[in-house]
């Protein structure tokens, strides 16, 4: 069977081939489909993908978590996609915990907070909760509890530690650790964080 011709037809195909350029939850991939169909729905982004793993162009990266499965193409799909659509997709990131990526993308204020803590801020790039929260205000209204709480995760997950105190010596300063650094840097770089170039985004749309 010809793959690329096998992506080309049918919309709702041709949309996901499109859309999967980075690991991406069956609901992020629904979001970005639904700019350029949409009438597609979950249940056809699962069913579809089951039919990309069959055919061996995708691929559950971390089969064994219940909720957070992330996918991605395999060689043999992003060789398919580039034939089908010209669309080059670079391969699946080194060194990223993908379960830790999972729980982070799925959990809109613990996502919130790591990439927060991302920006440049001082040469420890170290902050209070408070900060955080303040900084994240007001495009992304969060409680002090939830931040509170968001924090604790994180520390639990290994994505920040501690950084000591503030001057005063009263608050507690958080940093991302290496780990929480490398999902940071494939958050930036994904779709999941941001909206494909326009002129991708023009590109898909023709071709669907």
């Amino acid at each position: 069977m010809d793959l690329s011709k096998w992506l080309q037809r049918g919309r709702q195909k041709r949309t996901i081939a499109q859309v999967l350029l980075k690991p991406m939850t069956p609901s992020h991939i629904l979001v970005k489909a639904q700019r350029f169909n949409p009438h597609i729905q979950l249940r056809d982004i699962w069913r579809l993908l089951g039919q990309f793993e069959r055919q061996g162009l995708a691929f559950c990266i971390n089969p064994k978590q219940v909720t957070g499965k992330l996918y991605f193409l395999t060689d043999l799909g992003r060789a398919a996609v580039k034939a089908a659509f010209g669309q080059e997709v670079a391969p699946l990131p080194e060194n990223i915990d993908w379960d830790a990526y999972a729980r982070v993308v799925r959990a809109k204020v613990r996502k919130l907070v790591v990439i927060e803590l991302g920006k440049p801020c001082g040469p420890a790039r170290a902050r209070t909760t408070s900060e955080i929260r303040k900084n994240l205000l007001p495009g992304n209204p969060i409680g002090l509890n939830q931040a509170i709480r968001a924090v604790k995760e994180l520390q639990q997950q290994k994505l920040i530690r501690d950084a000591g105190t503030t001057v005063e010596g009263s608050r507690k300063l958080y940093q991302l650790t290496p780990l929480g650094r490398r999902v940071v840097e494939e958050l930036k770089r994904s779709p999941n964080g941001s909206e494909p170039p326009e002129d991708d985004m023009k590109r898909i749309a023709s071709s669907i």
